[in-house]
């Protein structure tokens, strides 16, 4: 999916059971994604599932980059924003963990 954030670099970064998506401009770091890998186990099916879930952002800096390149007009933008972020850091997550 091609997306607004697609023009910052990232990197990625795996400690214990926190994965962090980090969001640069020209070696600069303007934001964050964490995940935390979690086991949950089944109510019906008693089988244990890994997920990861998104428990904080850090994004202002790159919302505010995307405002200033006019790649996002304001307020009425945040919501669409929002989303972006997640689908964005999901799939650079799913794709560091090969699924």
């Amino acid at each position: 999916m091609n997306t607004v954030l697609d023009i910052f670099q990232t990197k990625i970064t795996n400690s214990g059971d926190t994965i962090t998506i980090l969001y640069y401009d020209q070696n600069e770091l303007l934001g964050k994604c964490v995940y935390e890998r979690c086991e949950m186990m089944g109510k019906t099916k008693k089988f244990k599932r890994i997920v990861h879930l998104l428990t904080s952002t850090n994004m202002e800096e790159v919302i505010e980059e995307l405002y200033t390149r006019g790649k996002i007009s304001g307020p009425g933008d945040l919501q669409k924003m929002n989303y972006e972020i997640k689908v964005h850091s999901r799939e650079l997550l799913e794709n560091y963990l090969g699924d």
